[in-house]
């Protein structure tokens, strides 16, 4: 089961338009930035969506939501697909990031 995916991704129109997923971050980290990949190998089908701290990627506690577009490629169809994430955070003077993959992710 995904841990830093939420297991189940809907499509709407061949796409999932809001990645989702836990995240828990130590310390006084504020996340800033989330991009989120999801391939499916057996629909050649692949997007990129990012989310930002102004877009409302963090607005729920624990959680991080990529709502903006960059590319999709393709129709998503209901199945098993893999899922790529990676947040950009801050504290105080330092920067870093971390980034996982999951597979598979399920899309319904």
């Amino acid at each position: 089961m995904p841990a830093n995916w939420d297991p189940i991704q809907i499509i709407t129109n061949g796409r999932v338009d809001s990645s989702t997923g836990p995240l828990v971050l130590t310390g006084n980290k504020t996340p800033k930035w989330v991009d989120a990949w999801i391939v499916q190998s057996s629909t050649g089908s692949a997007q990129t969506y990012y989310g930002s701290a102004t877009s409302g990627a963090f607005a729920t506690a624990g959680k991080w939501i990529a709502n903006v577009r960059l590319y999709n490629r393709g129709t998503f169809q209901p199945g098993p697909a893999v899922g790529i994430a990676l947040v950009y955070w801050k504290e105080g003077n330092n920067n870093g990031y971390i980034w996982w993959s999951e597979d598979p992710i399920e899309l319904q």
